[in-house]
């Protein structure tokens, strides 16, 4: 019995922040859905272990350029005002990393969530190193990106 099921082709990054368990999915790249849709979304689900549902509710979402080769998810900054839920990076199919906040995907406040776009080269942004990279310096979100972008 699966305790947890979302009908999405995607990677995933659990937030790392004390609070409500979310899990972000970014449409991910080489693989069709069952739609032939060609779009690419970055989603934000609340799961809650302790219903009986196996299907999480949908928290936020947003559409995204390209889809994503890896997706991560870094802690909150010692601020805890900024950035509440800690930040989200994608390594996309272009070759971009996109930093996004996910406290203004799950509110909707209405402000763009993406908080920056770094684009140095044209092949996919694959490297697994992502999650330690993201998590290396909350403070700091792009720093750690810059030494692997050539």
């Amino acid at each position: 019995m699966a305790k947890l099921h979302i009908d999405r082709s995607a990677t995933v990054g659990w937030c790392p922040v004390l609070g409500p368990s979310l899990l972000a999915c970014g449409t991910v790249a080489g693989a069709i859905d069952m739609s032939f849709s060609t779009s690419s979304v970055l989603e934000i689900f609340k799961v809650d272990f302790a219903a009986s549902d196996a299907s999480p509710a949908l928290a936020g979402h947003v559409q995204v350029p390209e889809r994503f080769h890896r997706l991560a998810w870094g802690n909150k900054p010692s601020d805890a005002t900024q950035l509440p839920y800690g930040i989200l990076a994608g390594g996309l199919a272009d070759g971009s990393i996109c930093l996004w906040d996910p406290a203004a995907i799950v509110d909707g406040a209405g402000h763009n969530p993406l908080l920056s776009k770094m684009q140095k080269h044209s092949d996919a942004v694959s490297f697994p190193a992502l999650e330690q990279l993201c998590c290396a310096a909350p403070t700091a979100a792009a720093t750690p990106f810059q030494k692997w972008l050539y």
